[in-house]
């Protein structure tokens, strides 16, 4: 294995080769892994290999992570939904690419180590919930753009009600050996017809998603694709800060 430095910088070389933005490079540069991940786990720093973040859960690689919010251009006046905290990574990049995040995620004891660890840093544009985040129903004005960390099986359509008309939605979408990133516009297609215009990015294999658009939600019966009606988590709730 490579040292961590020659690996770091292969891997900003790379994303500057492959046309990632200025703004989206220097936020990787700005936040240390090391912060967010257990040091046992360096190995994978910079490279396409998910990295744990504890109960049992994964991040995507950062790589990866830094294809989605390359595809999703965030701006320092948006407003950005995050469905997927893990372990505050991919929240402290994109809190300094945008004017606010709220981010959700389902496993309560990662969202409160994140906002632990996130607060502890200097990171203070950011509004915490728990639950589905592919599902909410939160009391939340229209966002400007909304990124999901976790394959989904299917488009995670309802996230769109909190993003603003002509805003974007990312995240990966396909079967569980190999997804690819989509980019969903809160627009009619004009040339199709489609409700919302979508484009693809890069493709990768992302740890799957929890929830209503999880793979543990879908059964195969014939050629249907069948979703179970089990009742899903408890709501989401802003934590108290």
């Amino acid at each position: 294995m490579e040292p961590l430095a020659v690996r770091k910088k292969k891997f900003f070389d790379t994303l500057e080769s492959e046309g990632i933005k200025k703004d989206i490079i220097e936020a990787f540069k700005a936040v240390d892994p090391i912060r967010f991940f257990d040091k046992m786990f360096q190995d994978k720093f910079y490279t396409n290999d998910f990295i744990p973040v504890g109960y049992g859960e994964k991040s995507d690689s950062i790589y990866l992570a830094a294809k989605m919010i390359n595809a999703l251009s965030p701006a320092e006046n948006m407003r950005i939904l995050e469905v997927g905290t893990g372990s505050g990574f991919s929240t402290a990049v994109l809190s300094l690419l945008c004017r606010e995040v709220f981010t959700i995620e389902m496993d309560e004891r990662l969202a409160a180590s994140a906002k632990t660890r996130l607060y502890a840093l200097g990171y203070e544009n950011i509004r915490f919930f728990s639950g589905d985040g592919t599902d909410p129903e939160m009391d939340l004005s229209e966002l400007d753009s909304a990124i999901i960390w976790g394959a989904c099986y299917k488009r995670p359509i309802s996230t769109l009600q909190y993003v603003k008309r002509r805003g974007a939605m990312v995240f990966p979408m396909g079967p569980e050996h190999m997804q690819q990133i989509v980019i969903i516009r809160n627009e009619p297609d004009v040339n199709t017809g489609a409700n919302f215009k979508m484009s693809f990015g890069e493709q990768g294999i992302f740890p799957p998603i929890h929830g209503k658009y999880g793979y543990d939600k879908v059964l195969d019966i014939g050629s249907e694709i069948m979703v179970e009606t089990n009742e899903l988590d408890e709501l989401p709730e802003e934590k108290d800060k």
